[in-house]
């Protein structure tokens, strides 16, 4: 998908911002790819190559390599609209938020039909498009139903960098949103899709198995930085148990050996007993 990927980028009806290139220890052909999407434009595409450290490690490589004010996150299976840096950045300088939140269109591995996705929990509040959401009020704690994951947010590098990601483990976007969201003073939504969500299916049992034990470790990495924020409101803690029960459904159907199901257990019960 990188193609696909590359190709958003170069029709972005704006032009004026940089692309770090993360190649997380590829074994494939990868690096061909990316080193000919660089010779294109060399002063805006920049190469980094690093040894595998997972998507924390990637992450935190792009944000000690970022020289600009604001910074999004692009997947290499993802892709943006056309005006999804214009958008997103033109929201940041009219408003001076420190996280700027977007609709996105999810692309499921078992269908060709697109679904519309406002990255919240619709059934449970209504984010206002193009509102500015300031701390310490009351509508501020409906962006505690947003989708934590990293497509169509743009983030103010000050509020994210010391955050401490983990190596070799997923959800770092996840850890990248809750944290800065806790840091930020201000807030903004749209409703408009500014990027395409490539969701498929985990189908062995220990990949399954893996990204539990990831997400495990990362919510608790969450847990553990957040102590260092003042004014925290209780939805936020609701999310963070809403995490423990879906872990704890989706434990029920995996089909493990005994041993690999109750290490994730006692994981779980370890987060639980630091959410408590």
């Amino acid at each position: 998908y990188l193609g696909q990927c590359f190709e958003s980028l170069r029709r972005q009806s704006i032009q004026n911002f940089h692309v770090l290139l993360i190649n997380d220890g590829s074994t494939d052909t990868s690096q061909e790819r990316i080193d000919a999407f660089v010779a294109e434009n060399p002063s805006r595409y920049h190469a980094i190559v690093k040894p595998n450290g997972g998507y924390g490690s990637s992450i935190k490589t792009g944000i000690r390599n970022c020289e600009t004010p604001y910074f999004m996150i692009l997947d290499p299976d993802d892709t943006l609209k056309e005006t999804a840096v214009e958008k997103l950045c033109r929201m940041a300088d009219v408003s001076g938020a420190d996280l700027v939140i977007g609709a996105r269109i999810d692309q499921y591995s078992y269908s060709k039909r697109p679904v519309y996705d406002c990255c919240y929990q619709s059934e449970r509040t209504t984010l206002q498009k193009d509102t500015v959401y300031n701390r310490n009020t009351e509508q501020f704690r409906n962006l505690f139903m947003v989708d934590p994951r990293s497509q169509a947010k743009l983030y103010k590098r000050s509020c994210a960098e010391g955050i401490r990601f983990a190596s070799k483990i997923s959800y770092a976007d996840h850890m990248l949103f809750w944290l800065t969201l806790l840091r930020a003073s201000k807030v903004i939504y749209t409703d408009e899709p500014l990027a395409v969500y490539r969701k498929r299916r985990l189908e062995r049992e220990e990949d399954i198995s893996a990204q539990l034990k990831g997400e495990i470790f990362s919510y608790r990495m969450i847990l553990s930085q957040s102590q260092h924020i003042s004014n925290i409101p209780e939805l936020f803690y609701w999310r963070m148990f809403s995490v423990y029960l879906d872990i704890m459904s989706r434990l029920d159907d995996l089909h493990v050996s005994m041993e690999r199901k109750l290490q994730l257990v006692d994981d779980l019960d370890v987060f639980r007993q630091e959410l408590a």
